[in-house]
């Protein structure tokens, strides 16, 4: 379903679940095609279907937590999210998914600055510096007020993303620059950045 041919994959692992139901990874991956699909409570129950065979299943709570996210149900994807980490707590992108979930929530109640910041500082630690993370280090710093501190790290953001020749990455973090400097922290609606890039 990679190259973008959605419902043709969709009917591919209806039909996979339609032999074997017990599939996890057929409900997994139909999950993160309804979610693209906006079919969020479709999405939702084949990501608990995977869960439920298998309860050690990463990737499932990961969709699981980009559907409640959508649905507005932060403080429930947040959970959903710290358990794809526990699971996975050596994978650089699941720790920076819920660093910025936990840093950038729009619902304060899920908000945790100070976990955030240890976990993008154990992403920062095994994978190094990258536009991505110092993104998430910026939102970070400025949910723990450090403004100043976000403005000059996500300056640095903007310019590798730039280097790297990612102008889109770089635009949107410029925007996020006028909120540090306002004395503003990022609040974000739209799913996080997935696990699975």
């Amino acid at each position: 379903y990679k190259q973008g041919k959605l419902d043709e994959a969709a009917v591919h692992y209806q039909k996979a679940l339609a032999i074997n139901p017990r599939q996890k990874e057929s409900h997994c991956s139909l999950g993160a095609i309804l979610i693209e699909q906006g079919k969020l409570d479709e999405a939702m129950s084949h990501c608990h279907e995977a869960v439920r065979i298998d309860p050690e299943f990463a990737e499932a709570f990961h969709n699981l937590g980009r559907a409640l996210w959508l649905k507005g149900q932060y403080g429930e994807a947040v959970t959903a999210w710290r358990e794809a980490a526990r699971l996975r707590p050596k994978r650089t992108a699941q720790l920076r998914q819920l660093a910025w979930a936990l840093a950038t929530c729009p619902d304060k109640s899920a908000r945790n600055g100070a976990e955030a910041l240890g976990l993008v500082q154990r992403a920062m630690a095994s994978s190094g510096e990258s536009a991505d993370l110092l993104d998430v280090l910026a939102a970070v710093q400025a949910e723990n007020g450090g403004f100043a501190q976000a403005v000059e790290t996500a300056q640095k953001a903007a310019k590798l993303a730039s280097e790297r020749g990612d102008a889109a990455l770089a635009d949107t973090i410029r925007t996020r620059i006028a909120l540090y400097q306002s004395g503003s922290a990022f609040r974000d609606t739209e799913a996080p950045r997935g696990a699975s890039q």
